[in-house]
């Protein structure tokens, strides 16, 4: 049986087994933490949102 896929940005989501565990969509393999388990989309997203705001928050480099 092939899982279905729900795609969001860079990440798709399976129903059936592996569901609630962010995947990627090039390679279609699960997503880890950094202690090396599979991610849930909400920790992907929550750490991608922390990501986002350093970024947002460091000094512009244009002269």
């Amino acid at each position: 049986m092939v899982p279905s896929t729900r795609v969001r940005g860079g990440v798709a989501g399976w129903a059936g087994v592996g569901a609630g565990e962010a995947w990627s969509r090039t390679d279609l393999v699960p997503l880890l933490d950094q202690a090396g388990r599979p991610a849930t989309f909400t920790h992907w997203y929550i750490e991608w949102l922390q990501k986002a705001e350093l970024i947002a928050h460091q000094p512009s480099t244009n002269a």
